[in-house]
């Protein structure tokens, strides 16, 4: 097994870029591909609205993935939402551990942080640690540009709404996303992959929708009809399979 480089963290976007894999493929699960525009991919799964208060009743306090490797669990991802007065605070944690001979050989922990203000999204604060060496981005919004930072350096460009922690669905409408890892804005193409059902988590089995990312993140984003991010998965380069799979969510 080989492990990344920076340059193929935009490959994926958010935490499984960190693996050491291109996201490139959706992998095996067997589905009919269809196309559609952008808009109407989101409004079938959001039915009414994308308003991040309304989206936070989808996950319960503590809602959790877990992320697998050839249908071996090897970290947990998990998010929190807190409401106060008109903001919206989302917080991201991962943590992935990879062993051989039981021995680990490579840890990755991340940590993300979305401030929603009146419904739009004003800051992101992402830090990512990988086998100790820790880099961070940052997203303001000022004056209807965005103020990004991360390892790359700084640069003022158009507002970037949605980041690239999946779980608001109304980012499938977006064009350019705001990626936590590499601090970069990402111009992206995604379309509707059809419908199946999602085995091999707590909920039971659940019908999802399929969404396809091309451009600079490559991957497949997974949504329950309510708009719930389900999960994520692609195919590495040594053609393993790597999913986020909704695992449990306290009440």
């Amino acid at each position: 097994m080989t492990f990344p480089q920076r340059r193929l963290m935009r490959r994926v976007g958010v935490v499984t870029a960190v693996i050491a894999f291109h996201a490139t493929s959706a992998g095996s699960v067997p589905v009919a591909y269809s196309s559609t525009s952008v808009e109407t991919v989101a409004a079938a799964i959001t039915s009414e609205t994308t308003s991040p208060t309304t989206l936070a009743t989808l996950y319960r306090n503590g809602t959790q993935w877990g992320i697998y490797r050839k249908n071996k669990r090897i970290g947990t991802h998990t998010m929190k939402i807190e409401e106060s007065a008109n903001t919206l605070t989302v917080s991201f944690e991962s943590s992935i551990t990879v062993t051989m001979l039981k021995v680990p050989v490579y840890r990755f922990r991340y940590q993300s942080t979305e401030t929603w203000v009146d419904g739009q999204l004003n800051e992101v604060d992402s830090s990512t640690t990988e086998n100790g060496d820790t880099t961070t981005t940052k997203l303001r919004q000022s004056d209807g540009k965005s103020n990004i930072s991360g390892p790359a350096g700084e640069a003022v460009v158009p507002v970037l709404n949605y980041a690239s922690n999946h779980w608001n669905p109304g980012v499938l409408e977006s064009t350019r996303i705001f990626n936590t890892i590499t601090g970069e804005a990402d111009v992206v193409t995604i379309a509707e992959d059809g419908s199946a059902q999602l085995e091999g988590i707590s909920d039971g089995t659940i019908t999802y929708k399929r969404y396809r990312y091309s451009g600079e993140l490559e991957l497949v984003s997974w949504y329950d009809l309510d708009g719930r991010w389900v999960g994520m998965q692609f195919s590495g380069d040594d053609g393993s399979l790597i999913e986020y799979r909704l695992d449990t969510g306290a009440e």
